[in-house]
């Protein structure tokens, strides 16, 4: 994650205000989005419901997750407020509960 910021940090020009844009050096907009999102799906032969909502939402849980706070993850995402983004800290502390879930979901034992 600090390899990342960094490199961000260096590619950063003076005046830029967002961190990623398009070939043609505008801010990436929901159809920029979904139409690199459909093609990358394609390459990498994944199925369609593959969508940019989830990898965000993976984002953001992940975040909590690793102990990142609400309000530096709600400037990370870009929420106006830290309250769009207390919907992530619900899972916080729960990955064996969640874990233990899935195993159960799916069929399996755990061996303890």
């Amino acid at each position: 994650m600090v390899k990342m910021l960094k490199r961000i940090q260096q590619q950063q020009r003076p005046g830029m205000t967002h961190v990623f844009l398009t070939a043609r050096g505008t801010r990436w907009n929901r159809s920029n989005l979904g139409l690199r999102m459909r093609r990358l799906r394609e390459r990498a032969g994944l199925p369609d419901d593959v969508k940019l909502y989830g990898i965000r939402h993976h984002f953001g849980t992940q975040s909590i997750i690793n102990g990142v706070d609400i309000k530096t993850l709600a400037e990370l995402m870009g929420h106006t407020t830290s309250r769009m983004t207390e919907h992530y800290v619900h899972l916080a502390g729960c990955q064996k509960h969640l874990a233990a879930a899935m195993q159960q979901a799916v069929g399996r034992r755990r061996d303890s």
